[in-house]
């Protein structure tokens, strides 16, 4: 049987989480309204050959550029695999197969509560 304090527990939980999954959702519409600002101004001030832009005597904006390495996924390991093994199709597949085998893996066991709505009966 629970306890008074394990009830209110629950019920903190709940709520904080739901009003967490809603300041989420303001929060992303403000994301793609500053993204959407921010492809504006940098196409501008690319088109006009500016670095920077004062914004005010303490504050300025500045087009940062930087290099990035394209990301290790699944598309990426099975090219490189690929052309390490020349185009031989067969070796880079058992390299792949070996490398997504679940049983090299160790499993990891992550708890988390989740909210579930009760089936009606």
């Amino acid at each position: 049987m629970l306890r008074q304090e394990e009830i209110q527990s629950i019920k903190s939980y709940v709520n904080l989480k739901k009003e967490i999954g809603e300041t989420n959702k303001i929060i992303k519409g403000y994301k793609v309204v500053k993204d959407e600002l921010e492809k504006k101004i940098i196409r501008f001030m690319l088109e006009n050959d500016m670095d920077e832009v004062l914004i005010n005597k303490t504050k300025k904006i500045k087009v940062n550029k930087k290099e990035k390495y394209e990301p290790v996924n699944k598309k990426f390991i099975e090219k490189k695999c690929w052309e390490y093994c020349n185009g031989d199709l067969r070796k880079s597949e058992e390299i792949i197969k070996f490398i997504y085998d679940k049983e090299c893996r160790e499993k990891v066991v992550k708890q988390r509560l989740k909210n579930q709505k009760n089936k009606k009966k």
